[in-house]
């Protein structure tokens, strides 16, 4: 079985990386996030950005391609493949300088960092209006429509991909737990759920404006075999035998960060429909290799 494993994570690497490849058009997502009123993110890279000096930025923009298509190709998440050395922090000036003021001068970053949550919170409020004026094209949800989180999640989730080619899907779908799905070859299904069974006990009120006590999204995007049903939740190191992620929120500087949390019901709409946004700009390039590669499991 071990062997099989490291064969199939082996494999995944390859299909992965071809994945990776779609990091190279990393401006043009955001760009059209921007476009489309999503604009959240932004506050991540404007933060880095910030440590950058003289004719720094364009190095800094290559790094950080470098380091998406690493964490994308990788089955276990990492920024590096096994047997690769790690990526070392001082290729991209701008972060090298970030982790020498976090050690120098605490005082001095952790400010930025708290403006970076306030620039963070505006942008996010931003979102909220242009979803319920319409600009987003998606129907504002009211939480007296639903008895629980979990069917107001489920219903938000499909609304947002329908759109994209994805069902509700029964088969994998458990108590707490909803998937929405669609067929990339005979054997392999492209999935979006949460992470695991635990995310939508808990009904997310709105708290405080405080980033750090908002309420966790822990959307994922895998592919998932045809004959494997019902929650899973996707293990450190990715080898088991009917499970893979594709991690399309990294391939947007930020996107993880900003849409992994959420202050309210209102929010909860804005960020599920920003990962729909994206994905509809990936989506094609995306389904094309993962289609390509699965077949050649077979």
């Amino acid at each position: 079985m071990r062997r099989v494993s490291k064969i199939l994570h082996d494999h995944h690497a390859r299909i992965l990386g071809q994945v990776a490849d779609l990091a190279e058009n990393m401006s043009a997502y955001s760009k059209s996030l921007e476009d489309f009123g999503y604009r959240s993110f932004l506050a991540w890279g404007e933060f880095e950005a910030a440590f950058c000096e003289g004719n720094e930025l364009r190095l800094h923009k290559r790094c950080l391609i470098d380091r998406t298509k690493r964490r994308v190709r990788t089955p276990d998440g990492l920024l590096r493949l096994r047997g690769e050395s790690a990526l070392p922090v001082e290729s991209d000036p701008c972060i090298k300088r970030l982790s020498e003021m976090k050690r120098d001068n605490f005082v001095s970053v952790n400010e930025r960092r708290e403006k970076m949550h306030e620039r963070f919170i505006a942008y996010r409020a931003e979102e909220v209006k242009n979803l319920a004026t319409g600009r987003h094209n998606s129907r504002t949800t009211c939480e007296t429509e639903y008895n629980s989180y979990e069917e107001l999640y489920k219903s938000v989730l499909v609304d947002v991909f329908r759109p994209h080619g994805f069902l509700p899907d029964e088969f994998r779908s458990e108590a707490k737990f909803p998937v929405v799905s669609k067929h990339l070859t005979d054997d392999w299904d492209l999935c979006w759920s949460p992470e695991s069974n635990r995310t939508l006990l808990r009904w997310p009120r709105k708290r405080s404006e405080d980033i750090r006590k908002m309420s966790e999204l822990d959307l994922r995007c895998y592919v998932r075999s045809r004959g494997a049903r019902g929650f899973a939740m996707i293990p450190i190191g990715f080898e088991a035998l009917d499970i893979m992620a594709v991690r399309v929120p990294s391939l947007v500087d930020g996107f993880e960060w900003a849409y992994s949390r959420f202050n309210g019901i209102e929010e909860l709409q804005t960020v599920l429909s920003a990962h729909g946004f994206l994905y509809g700009f990936v989506a094609t390039s995306l389904e094309e290799v993962l289609t390509a590669s699965l077949t050649s499991l077979r």
